[in-house]
């Protein structure tokens, strides 16, 4: 989108055509799309100097551009279950929804965020007695998980272990071997 025209240049054009220079050869001179030009003259023939005004409010979107009944029924799965992220969310309207008229997980947040009904996140959870304190920095703590005889869609199977950083979740290293005969 082109940058908008500045409130000085907008006067000029208007005084030079008031003069009696044609459209053409302002636009020509000013080194502006004719368009551009007759639009601003026909806002400052309709309204006055009103009609000069940049209109940057109506720039951007405004409330929503999906669906409305999607965008209910995510705030109300959200509202319902507000652990739940926006690709689970995303997940389920799917199931209800045509994949191609929902809109993208990004939006979903956004929307949960306009909304007010996303929680925010807190990194640091106080623990009840007898519970594990989780790592409070990066490398404290590693998780090490492991995948046996998962089958593949060729037919083969395939065991893994992977390495967690725990506070960051950041994946450290993958291994895949072939499984090992129980």
């Amino acid at each position: 989108m082109p940058t908008a025209i500045e409130r000085p240049i907008r006067q000029l054009i208007v005084e030079r055509h008031e003069q009696g220079t044609t459209l053409n050869e302002i636009a020509t001179t000013l080194r502006l799309s004719y368009w551009s030009v007759r639009r601003i003259w026909r806002q400052y023939r309709q309204h006055g100097q009103a009609g000069l005004e940049t209109r940057y409010a109506r720039c951007g979107h405004h409330g929503v551009r999906s669906e409305r009944q999607i965008y209910r029924a995510a705030i109300w799965l959200k509202r319902r279950h507000p652990g739940w992220g926006a690709g689970l969310i995303r997940v389920i309207l799917a199931q209800r929804y045509s994949p191609n008229r929902l809109p993208h997980e990004r939006t979903l947040q956004r929307w949960f965020v306009q909304a007010g009904v996303q929680r925010s996140r807190l990194r640091h959870h106080r623990y009840r007695s007898g519970e594990q304190a989780r790592a409070q920095s990066v490398h404290q703590v590693w998780q090490l998980d492991a995948t046996s005889h998962m089958h593949l869609a060729d037919g083969s199977d395939a065991s893994w272990l992977s390495v967690t950083d725990e506070y960051s979740g950041a994946l450290l290293d993958s291994i895949v071997f072939p499984p090992v005969p129980i």
